[in-house]
C-alpha cells in the first residue's frame, strides 16, 4: 500500500473526516484509511452496491414533494467509542463505570432508532436493511436501565428503593446536623473564638472555622488548621454522632450504588455479542454516509468494474477531489479530463508544459482507482475501471543523500521495482519517466520500459517531455498519445487533456510569462535544432487541426439536436391537432344524438297516447336505445382506432428548401421561402408581407405547377408603413375600456410584423379600471409573452410593460 501516500490517500481521509461526526464514526475512518481496498472484486462490487442507496437515499430526501419521500437519514452525531467499555465487560466480575453504562445505553438508543428508520426504507434500499438485525432488540433493556444513570456520571434516587430511603436518610440528618451546628454558632457567635460565621467539611465531616488561639474555649475534635495556621477546623463534641451517623449513611449509598452499576454491568454482559454487534454495524453505518455525503457534496457518481479480455479504464469529464475542494475556497473551478484505455490501447503518453497538469492527470487516475475499489463515489460523469490487483505508482522527486541517491538513481530503482511486480492486473504510473539524464538515452531507455509493461499487459500512464517517447506513442502499436493544452496566446497552460495528439512542452514560452528577458529567450530561440522548431510547427498544426475537427463535430451534434427537437415538436404538434379534431367530431356526433334522442323522445309520446299502440312503443324505446349504444361505442371504436394508428405513423415534417413554394397551416397562405434562419425556422414572402415560420408551420411544400406567389383569394393584407419606435408605446388614457383594448391589440399586431418586442401601454392610475381590463387581456393574449407594472421611471403603476412573443 505504499502508493497510497504517492496518489495522496491521506489527505483525501482527512477531507472525507468532515463528513464522519462522533467518535465511534472516526475509529471507523481510521481502520478504513489503513486498510481501503478489500479482498476481492465482489467485496469492493457490494460495498460500492451499499454507497450507491446510501447516496441516493441523501439525494431521495432532498427531493421536495416526490413520489416516494423516504425518511431522515440516520443520526450518528455524539455516538462515542465503546470499545474499551466493551473489552471491560467482557471481563468477568468487572463492574463498568457510571458514565460507561450511560453512554452504552445511548448508543443502544440510538441503535434501535437507526433499526426504524432503516426499516422504513427497506423495500427501497435492501442492502442497508440488511444492518437491522444487528441493531434490534434494545428497547426492552433500554427501557429498563434508561433513566437510572444521570448525564454526569451520578446514580439516580429512582435507581432502586433502597437508594432512595437511603438518600432520604442523608437529608434528614444533614438537617439535624446543620441545626446542631447552628446553634453552636449562635451560641460562640458573641464571643470572638470563630473565625468565620459558616459550616464547612473536612475529611467528609462537617465543621466550624475557629480562631487557633481560643481553640481551648471550645469541645471537639480537629480536624486540620488553614494554611495560614490562623484557623482550625473543629468538629463540636454536640455533632461528633450525628456526624458519624452521616458517614455510615454514605457509605451505605456507596454500596448500594455499587450493588445498582453490579447488577446493570451484569445485565449488558450477558449481551455483549450483540452489543458489539451493534456498535460495529453503527460504526459501519456512519462511514458509510460519510461516503455518500462526499458523493453528494462533490456531485460524484458510483463506478463500475469491468473484467478481461474486455478490460477498460475510461473516465468522462473526471476531477480531482483535492484540487476541486482548494479551488473551490477561491471560486474557481477544475478543468475535468476524459480518456480511454483499452485492450487495444492500454499505454498513455502524456506530454505538454511544466504545470499544465500531467502529474495532476496520473493523480486522477490513481487516486479515483483506489476509491473505486475502496467502496467511494468518484467526481466525474462516468468511471469504469478494470479491477487492478496493485497500483504502482513513482511519481515525486525520490532522491536520498541519505542512501547517495540522485534523482535519476532513484527512479530507476522504482521503475526495476515495477517492473519486477507489474502484471496484467497492475496500474503503472509514472511522472516525467527515464527524465533527468541524457535526452537521447533517457528516449530510449523510457521507450524500453513503456514496451515492456506493453508487452506485460499493463494499463500504463506516464509523462514525459522527450520527443522520442512522443513520436513512441505515435507510431507504436499499444500506445496512444495525449496532450495537456497551452495557450499561446496567453503563453500558459490550459490544463485541458487531449486524447490522440502529442503535447507541446513550450518550454520557452513558459519561460518568457515567467519573467526571463526577450533577448535570452530570442538567443534561446536561435540556438535550437531546426528540426525542433518544425516539430513544434507540425504539432502547432495538428492540434490547430484537432481543434477545428472538435468544433465542426460539436456543431455537427448540436444540429442533430436541434433536428431531433423539431421533429418531436412536429410530431405532438401534430398528434395535438388531430386529438383536438377528434373532439371536435366526438362533441358533433353527442350532438347529432342527443337531437335524435329529443325527436325520438316526442314521437314516442305522440304514439303512447294511443292505447292501442303501446306495445309498439316499448320496443321502439328498447330498439332506439340500442341504437344510441350501438352509435357511441361504434364512434369510439373507430376514433380511438384511427388516433392510435395515426400516432404509430406521424407524418414526417417536409423537406423545405429556399425557393420552394409552401402552403402556412395556420393562415392557408401559399409563399415562397426566401431564406432558411439559423434557428431551423424559414422567412417567408406572402403577397407583400414577410413572415418567420418553424417547420411546423408549414403545411405542405406545393409542386412547380401549383405554385403561386400571392395569397389565397379573398385574403388581403395591409402591410403596417409605421416605424418600429412609433410601435413600442401607446397612450389609452381617457379611452372606454373597450376602445383601449381593440387600441391595444391592433398595436401587438403591428409590433409583431415590425418584430418590436418590447410595448409600453400607458393607461394612468385613476381607478384602475383600464389597467385591470388590459391585464386580464394580457393573461390570455396569444402575443403576449409576459406583462408586469413599469419602473417608476418609466410611469410606475400607471403604465404596463407588454413583451411581444415572438
Amino acid at each position: 500500500m505504499e502508493h497510497l501516500a504517492t496518489l495522496e490517500w491521506p489527505q483525501l481521509i482527512a477531507l472525507l473526516e468532515r463528513y464522519v461526526v462522533s467518535p465511534l464514526g472516526k475509529w471507523r475512518l481510521e481502520e478504513f484509511a489503513r486498510q481501503p481496498v478489500p479482498p476481492s472484486l465482489d467485496a469492493a462490487e457490494e460495498s460500492l452496491a451499499e454507497t450507491a442507496e446510501a447516496l441516493g437515499w441523501l439525494r431521495q430526501a432532498e427531493k421536495v414533494g416526490s413520489g416516494h419521500q423516504p425518511a431522515p437519514a440516520p443520526s450518528f452525531s455524539g455516538l462515542r467509542d465503546m470499545r474499551p467499555a466493551l473489552d471491560r465487560l467482557r471481563l468477568e466480575g468487572s463492574v463498568l463505570e457510571a458514565l460507561d453504562i450511560y453512554h452504552l445505553l445511548g448508543l443502544l438508543d440510538r441503535a434501535g432508532e437507526t433499526h426504524q428508520r432503516l426499516g422504513a426504507c427497506g423495500d427501497h434500499y435492501p442492502r442497508l436493511a440488511t444492518w437491522r438485525e444487528a441493531l434490534d432488540g434494545f428497547r426492552p433493556i433500554v427501557k429498563e436501565l434508561s433513566g437510572k444513570i444521570l448525564p454526569d456520571g451520578g446514580v439516580a434516587d429512582q435507581a432502586s428503593p433502597a437508594l432512595a430511603g437511603i438518600r432520604r436518610q442523608i437529608e434528614q440528618n444533614r438537617q439535624l446536623v446543620h441545626k446542631s451546628l447552628e446553634r453552636f454558632l449562635r451560641t460562640h457567635g458573641q464571643e470572638g473564638v470563630l473565625q468565620e460565621d459558616y459550616v464547612t467539611i473536612r475529611d467528609g465531616r462537617l465543621v466550624v472555622p475557629v480562631k487557633a488561639a481560643w481553640k481551648w474555649r471550645i469541645e471537639g475534635v480537629i480536624h486540620g488548621a488553614s494554611s495560614t495556621g490562623q484557623t482550625v477546623f473543629i468538629e463540636p463534641l454536640t455533632t461528633i454522632e450525628l456526624n458519624n451517623r452521616h458517614v455510615r449513611m454514605l457509605e451505605d449509598e456507596q454500596r448500594e450504588i455499587q450493588r445498582i452499576l453490579s447488577e446493570m454491568t451484569e445485565q449488558l454482559r450477558r449481551r455483549v455479542d450483540e452489543v458489539a454487534a451493534a456498535v460495529e454495524a453503527l460504526a459501519h453505518l456512519e462511514l458509510l454516509f460519510a461516503k455518500a455525503r462526499f458523493g453528494r457534496e462533490f456531485d460524484c457518481i458510483i463506478p463500475s468494474f469491468c473484467s478481461e479480455p474486455s478490460a477498460r479504464l475510461q473516465l468522462k469529464r473526471a476531477r480531482h477531489p483535492l484540487l476541486e475542494d482548494v479551488l473551490r475556497g477561491g471560486d474557481q473551478a477544475v478543468v475535468p479530463m476524459s480518456l480511454t484505455l483499452d485492450e487495444n490501447c492500454r499505454v498513455l503518453v502524456i506530454s505538454g508544459p511544466n504545470a499544465g497538469g500531467k502529474t495532476v492527470a496520473l493523480k486522477v487516475v490513481g487516486l479515483l482507482v483506489v476509491m473505486a475499489q475502496a467502496g467511494l463515489p468518484v467526481p466525474a460523469e462516468e468511471a469504469e475501471f478494470p479491477w487492478f490487483e496493485q497500483v504502482l505508482a513513482d511519481i515525486g522527486d525520490s532522491q536520498s543523500i541519505k542512501e547517495s541517491l540522485s534523482t535519476f538513481s532513484a527512479h530507476i530503482n522504482q521503475l526495476k521495482h515495477m517492473m519486477e511486480r507489474a502484471t496484467s492486473r497492475s496500474l503503472v504510473l509514472i511522472d516525467e519517466i527515464a527524465a533527468a539524464t541524457d535526452p537521447e538515452e533517457g528516449g530510449a531507455l523510457g521507450i524500453a520500459v513503456l514496451d515492456h509493461f506493453r508487452a506485460g499487459g499493463s494499463f500504463c500512464l506516464a509523462t514525459t517531455h522527450l520527443p522520442a517517447l512522443k513520436a513512441f506513442a505515435a507510431t507504436g502499436e499499444g500506445v496512444e498519445n495525449a496532450a495537456v493544452g497551452f495557450d499561446q496566446e496567453t503563453l500558459s497552460p490550459n490544463y485541458r487533456l487531449t486524447v490522440g495528439v502529442p503535447g507541446q512542452s513550450a518550454g520557452l514560452a513558459m519561460a518568457q510569462r515567467l519573467g526571463i528577458p526577450d533577448s535570452i529567450i530570442d538567443r534561446a530561440r536561435k540556438a535550437m535544432d531546426p528540426s525542433g522548431e518544425q516539430t513544434v510547427a507540425f504539432l502547432d498544426q495538428l492540434r490547430l487541426q484537432l481543434a477545428r475537427y472538435e468544433s465542426a463535430e460539436g456543431d455537427l451534434r448540436q444540429a442533430e439536436h436541434s433536428l431531433r427537437e423539431r421533429e418531436s415538436k412536429v410530431a405532438l404538434e401534430w398528434e395535438r391537432r388531430e386529438t383536438a379534431k377528434i373532439r371536435q367530431l366526438e362533441q358533433r356526433v353527442e350532438e347529432l344524438i342527443a337531437r335524435f334522442e329529443a325527436r325520438s323522445k316526442d314521437a314516442l309520446e305522440r304514439l303512447a297516447r294511443s292505447e292501442a299502440k303501446r306495445r309498439l312503443v316499448a320496443d321502439a324505446q328498447v330498439r332506439a336505445a340500442r341504437g344510441r349504444r350501438e352509435l357511441r361505442e361504434g364512434f369510439r371504436t373507430a376514433a380511438q382506432s384511427a388516433l392510435q394508428s395515426a400516432a404509430k405513423s406521424p407524418p414526417q415534417p417536409p423537406v423545405v428548401e429556399e425557393g420552394a413554394t409552401v402552403r402556412l397551416s395556420e393562415l392557408g397562405a401559399v409563399g415562397r421561402v426566401t431564406r432558411k434562419l439559423a434557428d431551423g425556422g424559414f422567412e417567408v414572402q406572402a403577397g407583400s408581407l414577410k413572415l418567420r415560420v418553424t417547420a411546423a408551420d408549414i403545411a405542405e411544400v406545393l409542386p412547380a405547377s401549383q405554385a403561386v406567389d400571392r395569397l389565397p383569394a379573398r385574403v388581403t393584407v395591409q402591410h403596417s408603413r409605421r416605424e418600429p419606435k412609433e410601435l413600442s408605446e401607446i397612450n389609452v388614457i381617457g379611452k372606454t375600456s373597450e376602445e383601449a383594448q381593440e387600441a391595444v391589440d391592433k398595436l401587438l399586431d403591428d409590433a409583431l410584423l415590425a418584430e418590436v418586442t418590447r410595448v409600453r401601454v400607458i393607461h394612468g392610475h385613476g381607478m384602475n379600471v383600464l389597467r385591470r381590463a388590459l391585464w386580464q387581456m394580457f393573461a390570455g393574449h396569444p402575443l403576449v409573452e409576459r406583462y408586469y407594472q413599469a419602473e417608476q421611471h418609466e410611469g410606475g403603476a400607471g403604465a404596463t410593460i407588454v413583451e411581444v412573443r415572438a
